[in-house]
């Protein structure tokens, strides 16, 4: 319960500090409450793992302990203070609180509750003092110094937790480095820097946490980011896969071309690979293993074509939007440079698969068992719209913030219709399907994709039509 209402005020305090928005905040204080809801949410969302076996187990201690020395031997060597030693104690304290103590509140670890609530408390000292922490850059004020060790160690306590320990302990090592670099060897040698500095110069400056990445998933990936979870919450996954089974399923190797059709088009809303394997590939892997396809060619072919997602517009991967932070090249034009490239890889993937499946004499499923695509463009057509339109407004120039933005409220508007006109329609004629309104809004938005400019023209005088014929029309219900 108590994560859904921090995912719901993450949510709205995204939406109403968009940059379309005049409630926008500076980078400064949007991304830190950015990073700190992101990480109570994943202190809510992610337990910490089980320690099943006694290897394990005494594994967890040795780290424990050899934590406590550490910290033991920085405050007795005058190396850090009291002001780096007990918040870092804290966080240790409280992992380790979050396995071993047994209370829990709303069936989550009081460790974990205690740590999602000490998240947002460092991402509200931030946002509060954000314009005494630009003025003083460079000053150790020891309170700061205090509140970016705590936040320090709780991103990388999260970064474990939902990424493994590769990234910890490479992200570890990076921060010794910058300690011990006066007794490293040969060119890897340098000055050193102080405990205090390596901290302020990792949390609280522009080039650390709060940098571009943070800003660009701050103020425009977060939104894409619920686009996609509308898209997927109005049934536009299961929308992909009928269409995919449809097209490709009775052909030769037809399983294992649903499963690439299929991350396709889940690819262009939710620009994760990640996302994409597990959401498709509880689906499409036991379909292929079904129909002859060894487990191990079955998972490759869905975690193969499901990383192509990341280049699969309009929604593609972070690193697209950091890309366009970083050169200033507009996210239009990015897109289109995307196009080709994930054409051509999803197109390769269907020809090995075509020949593989030849050479193990894999066939495709029978038409009649298969889904009919005009059905369901006629049922459920209208659910690409939402896509259609943030790829017109990008090319009409708007922001990507913008075009996120509009999309997310026309998904939200064309289902409201949707559902407010279901049973009207139904209701006078059970096979009707869609009313004729939205058969030719999607007729027009058709038009608009075949054609850039001159379907910019038709869909602005569909939409006048819309207004002159609205009375006859009777909201395109039929008699």
């Amino acid at each position: 319960m108590g994560s859904f209402f921090v995912a719901l005020a993450f949510a709205v305090f995204h939406v109403l500090t968009s940059p379309m928005f005049e409630g926008s905040l500076p980078a400064r204080q949007q991304g830190p409450f950015h990073v700190s809801l992101a990480l109570c949410l994943i202190f809510l969302l992610y337990p910490v793992k089980e320690q099943k076996t006694q290897k394990q187990k005494y594994f967890g201690w040795f780290l424990t302990i050899a934590g406590l020395l550490t910290l033991a031997a920085l405050f007795l060597q005058d190396i850090a203070g009291l002001h780096v030693v007990l918040p870092a104690l804290g966080v240790l304290v409280l992992v380790q609180a979050a396995r071993y103590v047994p209370i829990s509140v709303w069936g989550i670890p009081l460790g974990d509750v205690i740590l999602s609530g000490l998240s947002v408390y460092v991402g509200y000292y931030v946002f509060s003092n954000y314009a005494t922490i630009s003025r003083t850059a460079g000053i150790l004020d020891p309170t700061n110094i205090a509140v970016g060790t705590a936040g320090l160690l709780l991103v990388l306590v999260a970064a474990q937790r939902v990424l493994g320990s590769a990234l910890v302990i490479l992200a570890s090592l990076m921060l010794a480095y910058a300690y011990y670099g006066p007794v490293l060897p040969s060119f890897l040698r340098h000055g050193g820097i102080s405990i205090d500095r390596i901290v302020n110069t990792s949390f609280f400056t522009d080039e650390a946490i709060f940098g571009t990445p943070v800003r660009v998933s701050a103020t425009i990936i977060f939104l894409f980011l619920i686009f996609a979870a509308i898209l997927q919450r109005t049934g536009m996954e299961r929308f992909f896969t009928d269409v995919a089974l449809g097209t490709t399923g009775w052909s030769t190797g037809g399983t294992a071309k649903v499963g690439v059709a299929t991350s396709a088009f889940s690819g262009t809303i939710t620009g994760s690979s990640v996302a994409n394997t597990v959401s498709n590939g509880a689906f499409t892997i036991p379909m292929m293993k079904k129909s002859g396809y060894k487990a191990n060619y079955a998972g490759a072919v869905e975690a193969a074509s499901s990383t192509g997602g990341q280049i699969a517009p309009p929604i593609m991967g972070a690193g697209a939007f950091i890309m366009m932070e970083i050169t200033g090249i507009p996210y239009a034009d990015i897109l289109k440079a995307a196009i080709i490239p994930a054409i051509l890889f999803f197109v390769a993937q269907f020809v090995v698969i075509h020949f593989d499946s030849k050479k193990m004499s894999i066939g495709g499923i029978p038409k009649s068992l298969l889904p009919s695509v005009r059905q369901i463009m006629g049922a459920k057509g209208y659910l690409l719209i939402p896509i259609v339109a943030i790829f017109i407004l990008l090319s009409l120039g708007f922001s990507p913030a913008f075009a996120a933005m509009s999309s997310i409220g026309i998904a939200i508007g064309i289902n409201i219709l949707v559902q407010l006109l279901a049973p009207v329609v139904f209701a006078a004629s059970p096979s009707a399907g869609l009313c004729p309104l939205l058969r030719h809004l999607c007729r027009a938005v058709w038009w608009g994709v075949l054609s850039c400019w001159a379907g910019r023209l038709w869909l602005v005088l569909f939409l006048g039509c819309c207004m002159w014929r609205w009375p006859r029309w009777r909201l395109g219900c039929p008699s």
